[in-house]
């Protein structure tokens, strides 16, 4: 049956912590809520640290919007220690969406999409020493379709504002991927991308196929 989402969402954490092990979530627009407002940084200690842990595994996760959000005034204090395991996800807009923050040591690992990312996986301003591994992406669950517009394909893997820095991208399975594993408009460094599998790359029913695996707009250092 089609399920309408709704503008709801589940849940808002102002600080650390949330953990979301084993259910099933449907037809709301945001899974979690990351409120990363302006607070007194005068310890030192804390800074880049406070905001951490945030954990979401073995999830069903049917006709959602986004699983994170994260929003708010402080754009200085990064956002710690996502971690993303063993999920499935049908109709997943985007997994993560952190338009002007950055997200450190984000774990992606072994989750499966279909029907999902039409546009980019996870978008954020910067993305600093984190793992995107061993997942399986597919918009066509059909093994032998070929997408006949856009919104049939896997779009970006991640979408950058800023920077990308001490990263990895390996061993995902990726069909239709439309444009890029990885954008960044500010620099790159010391990422690895590799052992990626494509199959039926930027395979379109008028057959094109110029699409490149990255773009960078800014310096690239140590990338493999």
């Amino acid at each position: 049956f089609p399920v309408t989402i709704l503008e709801v969402t589940f849940a808002e954490v102002w600080g650390r912590g949330f953990v979301y092990k084993g259910g099933v979530v449907s037809g709301v627009t945001s899974l979690l809520v990351i409120k990363n407002e302006s607070y007194d940084n005068s310890t030192p200690d804390r800074i880049n640290n406070i905001m951490r842990h945030y954990t979401f595994q073995n999830l069903r996760i049917d006709s959602l919007g986004f699983l994170v959000v994260v929003e708010g005034s402080n754009t200085t204090e990064q956002i710690n220690a996502i971690t993303v395991t063993g999920n499935d996800f049908y109709s997943l807009t985007r997994l993560i969406s952190a338009e002007n923050q950055t997200l450190n040591r984000l774990v992606c690992v072994g989750n499966s999409s279909v029907s999902s990312f039409a546009t980019s996986m996870i978008s954020a301003r910067d993305l600093k020493n984190s793992v995107i591994a061993g997942n399986t992406l597919t918009h066509l669950p059909d093994a032998t379709s070929i997408p006949t517009s856009d919104g049939y394909c896997v779009g970006r893997v991640v979408q950058l504002t800023g920077d990308a820095i001490g990263n990895v991208i390996s061993s995902n399975v990726i069909k239709n991927l439309r444009n890029y594993i990885i954008l960044v408009n500010g620099s790159a460094i010391g990422n690895v991308i590799a052992g990626n599998t494509l199959p039926e790359c930027w395979s379109w029913s008028d057959t094109s196929t110029e699409r490149v695996l990255c773009s960078f707009n800014g310096s690239i250092r140590d990338w493999e």
